[in-house]
């Protein structure tokens, strides 16, 4: 099981505190000497080295992510610029910049045991660097969301690897590709739309064909460029490793196709695996259509 109400609790009162603590140094004193700084670095390491030490008690894991969540967020709060390569800094720690570099996107996971991880994560825009969005991971409510539209309160949780702005847009909408490890049998690849409006976030828009390749996974789901979804989910058996990437030029996005290990194994996504295809969508002006093999599109000029 994924779920539990008490750490459903406890991560509200996380994120309570990453979105309470950026006021509180609105004014950057840990730059005002450069062995403040130093000190104040190092003990933010340090907690991190123990979010991720896997041999650790997950209690002890636990408490370091809830004192490393305030020390970022000063971290965050002090660089207005946004020019501190965190993700360099911390080893594990995932931030992305979409092509303007308006924003950035920090996730992480934290193992809470060998068949459960919790995600979190902040965005942070340049307009306004102080003021902290924190994400709230959501995704034990429901294995499959394609269909909704999430806020921050009810993120889907995972790590961001690539942003983009394909989809002709300067309206605030960016094409985000994630990976959950789901559970010990099997992981997600993730498909998704991050809207930017009003100062917020929101997750989800009905841009993606369902991929008639695919088993439907969710209520309302078909296959068909009639029914447009909002995310996408590509699960696969554990271990095993799917592409999932977008290239800008031909407006493409390519994944690796996927079936099942064995014929009696049909629809039992913690049993499929990339079969050596690829598949993917490719931006019609509307929305992604589903393409049977990307190669064959050439680069437009």
């Amino acid at each position: 099981m994924r779920c539990s109400v008490v750490i459903y609790c406890r991560d509200i009162i996380i994120i309570c505190l990453l979105t309470c603590v950026s006021p509180l140094f609105a004014q950057p004193s840990i730059t005002t000497q450069d062995n403040q700084e130093d000190v104040f670095y190092r003990e933010l390491v340090e907690q991190w080295v123990i979010v991720n030490a896997t041999e650790s008690a997950s209690r002890a894991r636990s408490n370091a992510n809830m004192a490393f969540i305030p020390l970022l967020s000063r971290a965050l709060s002090a660089d207005v610029e946004l020019s501190v390569n965190f993700s360099s800094l911390l080893t594990g720690l995932f931030e992305v910049y979409p092509p303007d570099s308006s924003f950035r996107i920090l996730t992480w996971e934290l193992l809470i045991t060998d068949n459960h991880v919790r995600h979190f994560g902040v965005i942070q825009q340049r307009k306004s660097p102080r003021s902290l969005l924190p994400l709230f991971d959501a995704s034990d409510m429901h294995s499959y969301r394609t269909k909704e539209v999430l806020s921050r309160n009810n993120w889907f949780g995972q790590v961001y690897y690539n942003i983009s702005t394909i989809a002709e847009s300067n309206d605030g909408h960016y094409l985000l590709m994630g990976y959950d490890r789901k559970d010990s049998l099997s992981d997600f690849k993730i498909l998704d739309v991050l809207v930017i409006k009003d100062g917020d976030v929101r997750f989800g828009a009905p841009q993606f064909a369902y991929p008639p390749d695919m088993p439907i996974v969710a209520e309302g789901d078909v296959a068909s460029q009639d029914s447009l979804t909002n995310r996408l989910f590509f699960e696969h058996k554990e271990g095993t490793t799917v592409r999932l990437s977008v290239d800008e030029s031909s407006k493409t996005i390519t994944y690796s196709h996927l079936s099942p290990i064995h014929r009696s194994a049909k629809e039992t996504l913690y049993n499929y695996v990339p079969d050596g295809t690829d598949a993917g969508f490719r931006w019609n002006g509307a929305h992604w259509e589903w393409i049977p093999d990307p190669s064959a599109i050439l680069p437009t000029d």
